[in-house]
């Protein structure tokens, strides 16, 4: 009877030590595809200023450098640099006010004039764009066109939809 129990026993403990090697394989398994998406859309971010803005150069921040994932150099027509802007790209499901301060830092790191975080969550009572606490947020939509959020805006005294660039004049205008 002792011999039985102790059998069942252990058969107990293997099937709870796989019930949580498997779960921790799960968690692990999750943490590298939520790492994987992130990263696939600092790519998709950074093609997309390549396209939209061919006189800019765009560069992926290195890991662990600045904290921001694209440093856009925004040239004039002539060439001249007019400034930089440091681009975070967010994918979770909810917003963290502690990330405007980071980038904040990771913006004076690198120097950059503007710093933009584009995110799929946006902060309480916010729907498309903002500017909070000195960092430009916006809405990651479907659409491929950063254009339409951080840097142009329309103009009240233009003509109804169009749009002025923030930097064309040798200057970075703020929103």
């Amino acid at each position: 009877e002792e011999a039985v129990r102790l059998k069942m026993a252990e058969k107990d403990k293997v099937i709870d030590d796989q019930k949580k090697q498997l779960a921790e394989a799960q968690r692990k398994l999750e943490q590298g595809s939520q790492q994987l998406q992130g990263e696939v859309q600092e790519l998709d971010l950074e093609q997309t200023l390549a396209l939209k803005f061919p006189l800019d150069t765009i560069e992926p921040v290195p890991k662990g450098e600045y904290g921001g994932d694209v440093l856009q150099r925004v040239h004039g027509p002539t060439g001249q640099l007019c400034g930089t802007i440091l681009w975070e790209s967010k994918r979770t499901k909810t917003w963290q006010d502690v990330w405007l301060a980071k980038l904040r830092g990771d913006q004076r790191s690198a120097k950059a004039e503007i710093a933009i975080i584009v995110s799929e969550t946006l902060p309480k009572d916010m729907t498309t764009f903002d500017s909070i606490d000195g960092v430009l947020v916006v809405a990651k939509r479907d659409s491929k066109d950063p254009d339409d959020h951080a840097r142009t805006h329309c103009d009240p005294d233009l003509p109804s939809g169009t749009r002025v660039s923030v930097c064309r004049a040798g200057d970075l205008l703020p929103l």
